[in-house]
This record gives structure tokens, sequence and C-alpha cells, in this order.
């Protein structure tokens, strides 16, 4: 048998081995071929360079994998405590309240135990001497009915009785005391329902909905005007060409407080929108449009439409916001020194959103908690 001719392939790129003999034809004259060993290292060297880079990909994203991992089971772990410490202040709010309880009932059932005893000893009191007095008043009636000649054979008897009867004195307990204690515990009821019922609300910027000349700080609390614009998904949530933001929390009902820290002479404007507001059309801060609002010119705070109102300067000042969906008002109070600032009376029909708008570089606003 003869030697076996060494095997060779074709050269540039992936292709059938062929034999010396055809190598040596006239058939494949024209094609370049070179000795299996090589093209096989070539290849191997090809394959090693891909393996790297499909070992570096894989070990990459395993850490990727092991860091988010690591990063969620962190969060899940805040999240766990923070739901701990949440419901170790319920219990507390809670038992705060079974303590507020217990005292009030207490407090007003020791108020009707006097009642109480007060009522038995008047009544005590009015029956003493009551059937000697009620007696005399029997025979009196009777007296008086009598022929004139028998009536006066006992008037005289009658009269010297009258006389002498000594009604027995009764001059009713003071009730000042308990009425005053009914009225402080009645006033303590109410402002527990009231501190309920108006706790300040805990809002947060919505990122979403800020223009991307604004800059949200991390906790998401302050809003301010910036230089440059951040990249940004394209979002109908997001206002553009207004420099406004809204929070994260609306409400379609019930009372709500918030709490406004603003700086700066001029160039902010605060309130709430509505949830159908155009945001991607100019802002108009009017009813009529969907926010109720206040802004801030140099040195003057004014509503969003003519109305009378204090002129106060406001450089930096903390305003309450009170939101009152069913009653129909949104009022802006001076937090500082309680003075009232404006009032819109309207009658809401959709989600509001607090609402706020920037358009001066040294104004800022924040959520105060």
């Amino acid at each position: 048998m003869a030697p076996r001719a060494p095997e060779v392939v074709l050269q540039g790129g992936p292709s059938p081995l062929i034999c010396v003999v055809c190598d040596r034809s006239k058939e494949h004259r024209l094609h370049n071929v070179i000795p299996v060993e090589e093209a096989a290292e070539e290849d191997k060297a090809q394959l090693q360079h891909h393996l790297a880079i499909l070992k570096s990909e894989s070990s990459r994203r395993e850490i990727l994998a092991a860091n988010h991992g690591k990063k969620l089971e962190m969060l899940m772990s805040h999240a766990e405590a923070e739901k701990k410490r949440t419901a170790r202040v319920f219990q507390q709010l809670r038992k705060t309240l079974r303590d507020r309880e217990k005292h009030l009932l207490q407090g007003l059932s020791e108020v009707i135990k006097d009642l109480k005893e007060m009522h038995q000893e008047n009544h005590r009191k009015v029956q003493q001497g009551s059937p000697l007095l009620q007696g005399l008043i029997h025979e009196l009636e009777q007296a008086c009915h009598q022929p004139d000649v028998v009536f006066l054979k006992e008037s005289g008897s009658l009269l010297n009785r009258c006389k002498r009867w000594k009604i027995p004195k009764w001059t009713p307990v003071s009730t000042t005391n308990l009425e005053e204690q009914i009225s402080h515990f009645s006033h303590k009821k109410t402002f527990l329902w009231e501190y309920m019922t108006e706790m300040q609300e805990i809002l947060t910027l919505d990122p979403q909905s800020a223009h991307v000349s604004l800059m949200i700080s991390a906790d998401r609390k302050t809003v301010s005007c910036k230089d440059a614009c951040w990249i940004h998904r394209n979002s109908s949530k997001r206002f553009d060409p207004s420099f406004c933001v809204l929070s994260t929390e609306g409400f379609t009902s019930g009372r709500h407080h918030w709490l406004v820290d603003v700086r700066g002479h001029c160039g902010w404007a605060l309130g709430v929108a509505g949830e159908s507001v155009d945001r991607k059309k100019p802002v108009v801060l009017q009813p009529q449009h969907g926010i109720w609002a206040v802004e801030l010119g140099p040195w003057l705070l004014f509503p969003a439409r003519p109305a009378s109102m204090a002129k106060t300067e406001f450089p930096n000042r903390r305003i309450c916001v009170s939101l009152d969906y069913e009653a129909g008002w949104l009022a802006f109070t001076d937090y500082n020194n309680r003075e009232p600032l404006f009032t819109f009376r309207t009658s809401f029909r959709e989600k509001l959103y607090p609402f706020f708008w920037l358009w001066s570089p040294e104004a800022s606003i924040t959520l105060s908690s």
C-alpha cells in the first residue's frame, strides 16, 4: 500500500479536507492550501480567543448576578427591618390610643358617678319633710273647699300651723366643677380626633413627572433648577416645557395637610393639579385649567387669579397647604405666624396631586416631614 499523502485544507475559511493528489490536479491548481496542522492551530487560536471572551462574559454575568443578589438581599433585609419598625410604630400608636381612651373613659365614668351621687343626694334632700308638707297642702286644699261656716271654724288653726311650719331649706349643689370636667374631656377627645384626622401627609416628589431641568434630591424631598438637562426616557407623565413636578401621592377624598419650605425671592409656585392636566403644554395657573396654586413674584405672594390677599415678603418661608376634598377648599397658610394667605373654594371632580413649579435658579422647594 502506498504511503498516505499529507492532508491539506483550502485556505481562507472552513472547507473539506482534500488530498495531495487533488491539490496537484488541474481542477484545484488555483486553490491556496495549507497543512491541516497549521489550519487547526489557526482555528484553535480563534476559538481560544472567543472562549476567553465567553468565559469573561460568563464570569462578569456571574459577578453581576451575585452583586445584584446581594443588593436584593440587602434591600429585603432593609424592607423587613422597616416592616418591623413600622409594626412597632403602629403598635405604639395603638397603645397610645388605648391609653388615651382608657384615661378619657375613666375620667368620664368618675364624672358620671359623681353626678349619680349628686342626683341621689338631691332627691334625698327634696324628700326630707315631704310627707308632712304634702299632708299640710292636702289639708289646706280640703279646707278651701269647705262651706264657709266650717271653713271659718278651722281656718284659725290652719293659719297658725302654716305660720309655724318651717320649710326645710334646700340649695342645689353647684355643678360647675363637673361641667368643667365634662368640657375638659370633650376638648381632649376633639383634639385627639383632629390630630388623628389632620396628621401631616408624608409626601415625596415623583421623578417621572419632573421636567428634565429640575434636580430632585436622593430622598425625593427637595427640588431645584439646574443648568444642564439629564438624559431621560420620553414619558407622557413628564412635564415639558414647564419646569413642574408632582408629588407621587394623590388624593380623591378626605382632608390632607402638608408643609412646604420655599426658598427664593421669586420664581416658584405651589398648590394642587388635577390628574387630567396636559403635561406636554405650557402650564397655566388657573382653576379652569386644572391647577389651583399660588406663585411668588418679586417679594409678593399672589394667587393664580385676581383676589384680595395678604401682601407679605416671602424670601424664605414654610407654607402649610390644607386640602378638604369633599368641602371643596384649598387653603394656604404661613406656618410661622399662622397667617392665612389664600383659600380656593371650588368643587373637585378628579384626583389631585400636590403641584410644584420652579423657574428661578435661586428658588427651591422642600417637602417638610
